[in-house]
């Protein structure tokens, strides 16, 4: 009641990326949650209830797109299941709120009445109606508008007829060059088409109000037109590949600007006289409909583009682009613009496949194939799978390059081919997945990986123990490295005797796999440089160790948890 801004209305929401957004607008993420949403007829400020501060504003003008989506986890102390994405010129805000309707239908409203008059709109809804004062439309026509009245009613023109229509029903247009001077259903390329193959442009097709994005806009287009091959720079040679990837980072960068690049390649495949030329942009139009999504602005129209337009690249293009589309709504968009392996693979429909190593005895590796919008996550699952892991919820992948000495665990919802595609721009390609548990999260959850009956946990947790024991990231003392060597030893020794070739090993003592060469195998490191002991000496100790304990008749399986 004592906040400012009279004429707003207020509603108490919770913040999901709020850190993203705090990192981008330079304001501490120490506030009080829930926040409050106050909704003007020209802005949207994040108000601190406790304080009364407003953390960041956001005019009306900035708003390009907003939904609602379902969620399934309430995190919040606000009981609902729906959330609001708004994109905004500088960051994209995911709300939850119990209001999400109520402010999507004020943006709505607000935005319509900061651009009181626009040319042209696209309609987001079917329009059947009789009357002969209404003008009727499908989704997706384009509609010339022509007087906009006080009470949410506009007055246009579609398919040369004429008549009043709800505001709600379309998305309006400030006056640009994306449509043609034709208005109504994209039914062909030759009638009512929105766009037309040309060899320049001089403005964006989509109107931004900002001279910047409209530059951006141009150079997006000389990109388009390069990979294409409609246009050769003679001053500076770049592969193809690096084009795209240039571009696709420019609409990951800039998310104002993605629409565009989907209506600028809608233009240069449609009537374009040359075949290669035109193989190409829908090679674009591929790459760029795996890491990320036209908005709800254009979404019907670029739809419809690809099922009248549709070019086959050796397999059906508009099936794969909508499954694209689906798992892009289910795990997010992409962070990075695709590596050259992965471009080659969606252009030429193949699977992409990646190589993780399981930490155990003898490092196995597994072939697995994913997508573009493959997570973490769902990775983990399949090597669960395959290995049959009985529980997986303690294990996680880890992105390990030995040559640069790190080793770096993944988040769950990190993309697969992000990390594939940052690999490569690191100049860092002999890097490799590595499965293995994330104990150090949870550290008292030994217990639930049950591995006195689940083999395939103990093996892993084994030798990842093992592994950060000998490089020093488990520190132990000396007497400690004795007793663990000794019971490697047993492991070794028990599990050769049980190997295919066991006659071999029944005569031999367990002393023959410890000697000079092995020794580091047994000893940290460091342990071996900061001590005074020779080789000899560190052997003797172990073996000494090893029959004062009476392992020698243990099972490696025993000797592994024992370990533990």
């Amino acid at each position: 009641r004592n906040l400012p801004l009279f004429g707003s209305t207020f509603f108490p929401i919770v913040i999901v990326n709020l850190h993203s957004i705090s990192s981008k607008s330079g304001w501490s993420a120490r506030g009080a949650v829930p926040f409050v949403l106050a909704v003007a007829h020209d802005q949207l400020l994040l108000l601190n209830p406790e304080s009364r501060d407003t953390i960041i504003t956001i005019p009306t003008s900035s708003i390009i797109d907003w939904s609602t989506e379902q969620f399934s986890n309430t995190v919040s102390q606000i009981s609902t299941d729906i959330q609001l994405r708004i994109i905004t010129t500088k960051f994209p805000i995911l709300i939850k709120s119990a209001h999400c309707a109520q402010i999507s239908s004020l943006l709505r409203d607000y935005r319509n009445a900061a651009f009181p008059f626009s040319d042209y709109g696209i309609a987001i809804n079917d329009y059947n109606v009789l009357h002969h004062s209404l003008l009727r439309f499908r989704e997706g026509d384009v509609i010339n508008i022509i007087a906009k009245d006080s009470n949410g009613w506009f007055y246009g023109e579609c398919h040369g007829k004429h008549g009043i229509f709800p505001v709600d029903l379309v998305v309006t247009y400030q006056p640009a060059n994306l449509l043609s001077k034709s208005s109504g259903a994209l039914s062909s390329p030759t009638r009512h088409s929105l766009f037309g193959f040309k060899d320049s442009i001089t403005k964006p097709l989509l109107s931004f109000g900002d001279g910047n994005l409209e530059q951006q806009a141009i150079k997006m287009f000389k990109l388009i037109r390069m990979y294409m091959g409609d246009f050769v720079n003679k001053t500076k040679r770049i592969a193809p590949e690096r084009i795209a990837q240039k571009l696709i980072q420019k609409g990951i960068n800039i998310p104002v600007l993605r629409d565009e690049i989907f209506c600028q390649l809608m233009q240069q495949t449609t009537d374009n006289p040359k075949r290669e030329s035109h193989r190409r942009g829908w090679e674009l139009i591929m790459l760029c409909s795996v890491i990320f999504l036209p908005s709800s602005r254009i979404k019907s129209v670029f739809e419809r583009h690809i099922s009248q337009h549709n070019f086959t690249l050796q397999f059906d293009v508009e099936n794969s682009i909508h499954k694209s589309f689906q798992r892009l709504k289910a795990n997010g968009e992409r962070t990075n613009a695709p590596a050259i392996d992965e471009m080659n693979r969606v252009i030429e429909g193949s699977p992409i496949i990646i190589h993780v190593t399981i930490q155990s005895g003898n490092n196995k590796t597994k072939g697995l194939i994913v997508d573009s919008a493959t997570t973490v996550n769902e990775t983990v699952l399949e090597v669960a799978r395959k290995i049959d892991l009985a529980t997986h919820s303690e294990f996680g992948l880890f992105e390990v390059n030995q040559r640069l000495g790190y080793e770096l665990p993944l988040s769950l919802t990190d993309k697969i081919c992000d990390l594939k595609a940052r690999w490569e721009k690191k100049n860092s390609l002999d890097s490799k997945l590595l499965f293995k548990r994330r104990y150090f999260f949870n550290p008292r959850s030994f217990e639930t990986l049950n591995v006195e009956t689940d083999s395939v946990a103990l093996d892993i947790l084994f030798y990842q123990t093992l592994t950060d024991i000998l490089s020093g990231k488990i520190p132990v003392s000396v007497i400690e490295a004795f007793y663990f060597a000794s019971l490697y030893l047993q492991v070794i020794y028990d599990e050769h005797v049980k190997s295919p070739a066991k006659t071999t090993f029944q005569k031999i003592k367990p002393l023959v796999f410890l000697n000079i060469k092995t020794i580091e195998m047994f000893i940290p490191k460091h342990l071996i440089s900061a001590q005074k002991y020779t080789p000899d000496d560190w052997i003797d100790a172990i073996w000494k160790m090893y029959k004062m304990k009476k392992i020698s008749k243990v099972s490696s399986d025993d000797m592994k948890i024992e370990y533990l």
